[in-house]
């Protein structure tokens, strides 16, 4: 018997150590930070009634409100994410935007002088190429006639080689006539000179002919280089309205981003009234069990007589309680190390804190039915 009596204490104690423990994370939940040991081996009918109304407002306002509150958090906290990720993209696409203009900014000087060129160079290409045909044209007709004069020149050298021979054979057979033969030969000299004078001629004409060929194979080599050149000018011209495009597109997109931002805005807002109406409610129940308590208030101080009875009667046994409390915190420094050293206990302890909250339960249903009160359990 002397054995088992340290065992029950110990395990009172540790039923009292566990039924503190939940009693204080109650109470946390429960905004009511003052609960004490004495609560429980000792307790006073004020604060008894105070906790047992903070954790019934609790409770009730778990069952009532709590899944309410937790959904309108959510969505609010779901929200506010979702706003952030479209700032964020918002910030990026203003980014991108940005540095667009800024590179269209730079390009643009470089695009009208460009363009300027393009159009001064097309508007020397068609005067290159007006007077490229001028100058084919007047080729052609300058070979045609240089053809024609090199066939005549032929004919002539040809006639001139049969009347050098007419002379030669006029020569060796005419010795009787010297003044005929004189006009002949002044006649075939004025005849050769002209002839020179033809050839000289049909020269110049040729060097001409071939300054302007040169002239024009200068004019087709600028042709091209302004054809490079502007096949460049429409290679930009393309990339520009590529860019253009692009941020005409990105622009859209903005656009639509600020829609779902203000949408989102739009949600946001109707998200925080139903979160305020939701706290008002709150606040309605929190007034509504405020009058509820105090209306518990005013019934127990009705009860405090009675109570007040109860309590001189424990206070006959206020020596054994004294004594008891001592044990009790002898036994607690004890169970810090048993605790340490007994872990394997741990499962057996909660079976025995089942059985001892039931019959906890069962003092606190008789305590209440004393103090006049109806406890569910």
């Amino acid at each position: 018997m002397a054995t088992d009596e340290p065992m029950d204490i110990c395990s009172d104690a540790v039923t009292m150590s566990i039924l503190f423990h939940h009693l204080q994370r109650i109470c946390v939940v429960a905004k009511y930070n003052d609960v004490r040991m004495s609560d429980l081996y000792d307790p006073d009918p004020d604060r008894t009634i105070k906790i047992l109304s903070a954790i019934m407002n609790v409770c009730q306002f778990a069952l009532e409100r709590g899944e309410l509150f937790d959904r309108l958090r959510d969505e609010s906290k779901r929200v506010m994410e979702e706003q952030d990720l479209v700032e964020q993209e918002l910030a990026e696409m203003k980014a991108k935007v940005a540095a667009i203009k800024a590179a269209r900014k730079r390009e643009e000087p470089i695009v009208q002088q460009l363009e300027a060129e393009a159009q001064a160079l097309q508007e020397q290409l068609a005067i290159a190429y007006n007077e490229q045909q001028e100058v084919v044209h007047e080729s052609a007709a300058n070979k045609q006639e240089r053809n024609a004069l090199l066939s005549k020149l032929e004919q002539l050298k040809y006639e001139r080689q049969v009347a050098f021979d007419t002379n030669a054979d006029l020569k060796s057979r005419i010795v009787d006539e010297p003044e005929k033969i004189k006009f002949m030969i002044t006649e075939m000299t004025r005849q050769a000179t002209q002839y020179r004078q033809n050839i000289a001629d049909n020269e110049a004409k040729a060097r001409e002919l071939r300054t302007k060929a040169d002239r024009a194979v200068a004019y087709e080599q600028d042709i091209r280089a302004v054809t490079q050149v502007l096949v460049k000018v429409e290679e930009q011209q393309t990339a520009l309205a590529a860019a253009t495009n692009k941020f005409n597109d990105l622009k859209a997109e903005l656009d639509q981003r600020k829609v779902e931002q203000s949408e989102l805005q739009m949600k946001h807002t109707r998200t925080l009234k139903k979160l305020e109406n939701a706290q008002a409610r709150l606040r309605d129940a929190s007034d509504t069990a405020q009058r509820k308590r105090d209306a518990s208030e005013k019934a127990i101080t009705r009860l405090r007589a009675e109570y007040a009875q109860m309590s001189s009667e424990r206070k006959e046994n206020d020596a054994d309680v004294e004594e008891t409390k001592k044990q009790i915190e002898a036994v607690e420094r004890e169970m810090a190390t048993h605790l340490r050293e007994n872990e394997a206990q741990i499962n057996e302890m909660l079976q025995e804190y089942a059985r001892l909250r039931h019959q906890v339960d069962v003092y606190v249903e008789m305590l209440s039915t004393q103090m006049g009160f109806q406890v569910e359990l």
